[in-house]
């Protein structure tokens, strides 16, 4: 599932980045989820849109998942995928 993640961050202020791990919680008041590797790290994604469905669909799975940080050290969600 793609997720159009960074409307407002040009590709010159961020780096890509990829992680595998299961979705183990998400916050409506942020509009973010956290995904746990398998080292037990986690890290919090902001999501753009879609996050009710991305929980209904991911909660709980192995996923992996492309992410961009931006220069203001958040992370934007651009696409998950279950394993």
């Amino acid at each position: 599932m793609n997720v159009d993640a960074y409307d407002q961050i040009s590709q010159n202020e961020s780096k890509t980045f990829r992680i595998e791990g299961i979705l183990k919680a998400a916050s409506a008041k942020t509009n973010s989820v956290d995904i746990v590797s398998e080292g037990k790290n986690s890290i919090k994604l902001k999501v753009p849109d879609g996050l009710a469905d991305i929980v209904k669909k991911y909660w709980d799975d192995y996923v992996v998942v492309e992410y961009i940080e931006s220069k203001k050290n958040t992370y934007h969600l651009i696409s998950i995928e279950s394993l």
